[in-house]
């Protein structure tokens, strides 16, 4: 019998307008221990899926269907019963990692409670399976991280914390939606083999819900594929990539980045747009496949054991400036970072008692107009300091930024406001740098 047993799921939402269905009859199941992927683009019903599998929805929000865990009926059941197979029989990555973190609790607090619902009320041994926790997601100085609050850690950092937090009731099944986004590549592969020894060690079954085909690759056996919210192909993560069967699938795969593609060439990407929730969108829109329509139709509801792989898209234009010589980068930089240096100020209520942490030390780089530079390094390395300090969201202890030959770092009031206008910045925790009381628009 299957761990959790998912039949003819359907997800709605109410809305001023219409009710919007974003989940449309979906089946599939997890076996104990196994690893299975969910798959797609933003917006296919990936993780409302297993919001409403865990009774998780928002308010305006409508399941019909059936899912069982380990036997019992989850839909339809008292909100007592449900948390107590959330407390232990199901753990939960939230892709929103800063959401599902108290802010007015510290990190040690919060997991300590998350170990209690197994080991009870001992507070002393709670605490060192919190902080043997935190070591085992690579958390350094993990120590002083119990004693400190979400806001103060890193994205990275945070990130760790919540699938600590999820993993300390030891769940049967653990379902991580985008838990390796905010990890650099090798706190993420540290993270990836945490789950491999745990599944190993508590027999624990893993949905993973990602973005990310090269995780995929490295720890699923299954993989599921929606569109539009519905599955469109599932199958061994082997054939998945030897020989995908939908051509959304195929053009999936056809969109990873290639080291072997030459230095501007167009990003191959699937064309359009993925549909509004609720529309027939593969009928509709054929020309986001890479196939004709009339197969489209024939293929939509094609699962395990159908038609043979469709080629990829010829790729879409994407915005980019033609190469720039060396000569022009010395000679114009539009951005000049010259000995940056950013610290913080650790306790002490006077001079001589504070401590510094220093996050940037001397950064020194430029960049031309039309210019694009990458900045990359492990979670708590810099890299989001850094880019604060040139916004003058944080102040620069030593050095300068120059943009357009005006002093960034030395800017203030009216002069700060005006500069701030020629350079944006997209932070990190998107529902964090969008004000909750107001429409989108």
């Amino acid at each position: 019998m299957p761990l959790l047993e998912v039949d003819g799921l359907k997800v709605r939402f109410a809305t001023p307008e219409r009710e919007v269905t974003a989940v449309d009859g979906v089946d599939f199941f997890i076996d104990a221990g196994e690893c299975v992927a969910i798959v797609g683009e933003s917006g296919s019903g990936k993780s409302q899926t297993l919001l409403a599998c865990t009774g998780l929805l928002a308010a305006n929000g409508r399941v019909t269907g059936r899912v069982r865990f380990d036997g019992a009926e989850l839909l339809g059941g008292d909100e007592r019963g449900l948390e107590e197979v959330r407390g232990t029989g199901i753990g939960f990555v939230f892709q929103d990692a800063p959401g599902s973190l108290t802010p007015h609790l510290t990190v040690g607090r919060q997991l300590v409670e998350a170990a209690a619902v197994r080991i009870g009320t001992d507070r002393v041994r709670a605490r060192e399976e919190a902080l043997g926790m935190l070591e085992r997601v690579h958390v350094p100085d993990a120590e002083s991280r119990l004693r400190q609050y979400p806001h103060e850690l890193s994205g990275g950092t945070r990130q760790r914390v919540a699938i600590a937090a999820a993993l300390m009731p030891r769940p049967r099944l653990l379902i991580a939606d985008e838990p390796t986004t905010a990890l650099d590549v090798t706190v993420q592969a540290q993270v990836l083999e945490l789950f491999r020894e745990l599944r190993r060690e508590f027999d624990m079954a893993l949905v993973l819900v990602t973005h990310d085909l090269g995780v995929v690759a490295g720890l699923a056996e299954r993989v599921i594929v929606m569109y539009a919210g519905r599955i469109v192909e599932e199958a061994p993560v082997l054939s998945f990539f030897r020989s995908p069967r939908h051509p959304y699938s195929a053009g999936l795969l056809e969109a990873l980045p290639r080291l072997d593609d030459e230095p501007g060439s167009p990003m191959r990407t699937i064309p359009g747009a993925p549909p509004r929730p609720g529309a027939t969108a593969p009928r509709r829109e054929p020309g986001r496949l890479p196939v004709s329509a009339p197969l489209c139709a024939r293929l939509l509801a094609l699962r395990e054991g159908g038609a043979g792989p469709g080629g990829g898209s010829s790729g879409t234009d994407r915005l980019s400036s033609p190469a720039r010589s060396g000569t022009e980068s010395m000679n114009a930089p539009l951005l000049q970072v010259t000995g940056v240096s950013v610290r913080y100020a650790l306790g002490g209520s006077s001079s001589w008692s504070r401590r510094w942490l220093t996050a940037v030390d001397s950064a020194s780089f430029r960049l031309a107009a039309g210019e694009t530079l990458g900045l990359v390094g492990e979670s708590g390395c810099g890299k989001s300091t850094l880019g604060r300090a040139l916004l003058g969201l944080v102040p620069v202890h030593a050095g300068s930024v120059l943009i357009a030959g005006e002093r960034m770092d030395q800017a203030t009031g009216r002069w700060l406001r005006a500069l701030r206008r020629n350079i944006q910045m997209v932070f990190q925790d998107p529902l964090a740098s969008l004000d909750p009381r107001m429409t989108v628009g």
